[in-house]
């Protein structure tokens, strides 16, 4: 039985013979784990399925853990493996934003990102993985990352998994009551904001709210930015 590890540097090619979804994974090697080898990112999570590999979480269900936030969306601001509190009021707002987006025809790929946006950012409107590199625009937006690496750059990634490790190694530092198990140092060094500082999921409006906001508001919401998105060139920086 084949398992990823979050604890290893991401190679960029799996598996040998024909990758018909260019996604990094062989034909073969994907009908052996059970994804599919037709679609780079069958559960739209924002993840492709070599993302989805090194990062032991699903190929085919977009919320591994079950907490509501889509495995993009808890790389981005959480762990996909661990669940997080809240879940259910940004799960509602993103089906109900893409609602939204769907019906204003505004996000072609959707990757999360109106096509205007995608023109600012200088990412593709047709494409949710401008950079190839297995991580959706959306994502890396939310993740302050860089949409335009190369396809065989594994530097996002890479940044990602080393987070999950200093975030996991923190929380497990505390023991599952909480008590302190002597890396209080280290907790206090490493562990990122929480979700509600992150984005600030509490206040996650509702979709008759979202639909009142203006185009700013609610592309700032998504990136977990109050301050304007897409009025700020700076967002892309």
């Amino acid at each position: 039985m084949m398992a990823g590890s979050n604890y290893q540097h991401p190679e960029r090619r799996l598996g040998e013979g024909p990758d018909r979804d260019g996604d990094g994974l062989s034909d073969s090697f994907e009908q052996r784990w059970g994804s599919n080898p037709d679609k780079a990112d069958p559960d739209g999570d924002g993840l492709n399925d070599w993302a989805e590999w090194w990062l032991d979480t699903k190929p085919n269900v977009a919320d591994t853990d079950g907490d509501g936030y889509e495995d993009g969306e808890d790389l981005a601001f959480g762990d996909p493996l661990r669940p997080n509190a809240g879940g259910a009021a940004r799960a509602k707002f993103i089906a109900d934003v893409r609602k939204q987006f769907a019906a204003e025809g505004s996000d072609r790929d959707r990757d999360l990102v109106r096509d205007y946006l995608e023109d600012q950012a200088g990412t593709k409107q047709d494409n949710p993985d401008s950079d190839g590199d297995g991580i959706s625009d959306g994502v890396e937006m939310m993740m302050k990352t860089p949409q335009h690496s190369t396809p065989d750059d594994t530097t996002d990634l890479d940044g990602a998994i080393e987070r999950l490790g200093n975030l996991r190694a923190s929380t497990d530092a505390l023991g599952p009551s909480g008590a302190s198990s002597g890396m209080d140092d280290l907790a206090a060094d490493v562990e990122p904001p929480s979700y509600d500082e992150a984005v600030s999921y509490d206040e996650a409006v509702s979709y008759e709210e979202a639909v009142s906001y203006d185009e700013a508001d609610v592309d700032a919401e998504l990136a977990g930015d109050d301050s304007g998105l897409a009025s700020d060139g700076d967002a892309f920086a």
